[in-house]
């Protein structure tokens, strides 16, 4: 049986390809999770981490809009009586956590100003897979990262954390670029793209073999 689990708040820190254990709600218990999480998000969307203003709703980021948005859409699809069986995550008996390829979400202009060569950085990561979280990264190379495809894995995800944690570990090369977007495809795919060893190589036939 499918149970349907809408929301950041519901899906409990928990990424797509992980096992868990779900529970199942009923409408009323549910709407009453998904209103008390949009209260909390509305207290917490002042977070230093996105560097927004206490009670300034104009510079709220767009991450945490979509939090709080996913927690009002949530409250209106348990009204449905036809909807599919709806639960949230209890737990996680195991992560499979991978390689993630995609893009820095661009720097206000503000913040780029702030950001000087060398200096640790806080970036928020977008994956190519939109089933994935944002992720927060942290380098000295803010400004070599710009509009790349980068390789970026995950390292962990604290209770109280908007976002997960990770780093980058390869540069794959320019946004758009048509070498590089196939790179992201095979990546992703996890199509083995480096050369074969000699030990390979050697189990190949000759040259002039018929």
């Amino acid at each position: 049986e499918e149970v349907e689990i809408q929301g950041r708040l519901l899906l409990n820190r928990a990424v797509d390809g992980d096992t868990v254990v779900v529970e199942k709600l009923d409408g009323a218990s549910a709407q009453a999770q998904a209103q008390r999480g949009d209260k909390r998000l509305r207290r917490e969307v002042a977070d230093s981490e996105f560097g927004a203003g206490e009670g300034d709703a104009s510079k709220v980021p767009s991450g945490t809009q979509a939090l709080m948005e996913s927690a009002l859409e949530l409250a209106k699809s348990f009204s449905d009586p036809e909807a599919r069986p709806k639960g949230r995550v209890v737990g996680i008996l195991r992560r499979n956590w991978r390689e993630y390829c995609g893009t820095l979400k661009p720097l206000h202009d503000d913040r780029k100003e702030n950001v000087t060569a060398f200096d640790k950085a806080d970036r928020m990561f977008i994956p190519t897979d939109a089933r994935l979280p944002n992720i927060m990264i942290q380098t000295r190379h803010s400004g070599n990262l710009e509009n790349k495809r980068i390789v970026v894995v995950l390292d962990g995800w604290d209770r109280f954390g908007h976002y997960p944690r990770g780093h980058w570990t390869q540069v794959l090369g320019e946004v758009g670029d048509r070498a590089t977007e196939s790179a992201v495809i095979l990546h992703e795919h996890g199509v083995i793209t480096r050369e074969f060893g000699d030990a390979i190589l050697r189990c190949l036939p000759p040259a002039d073999w018929q």
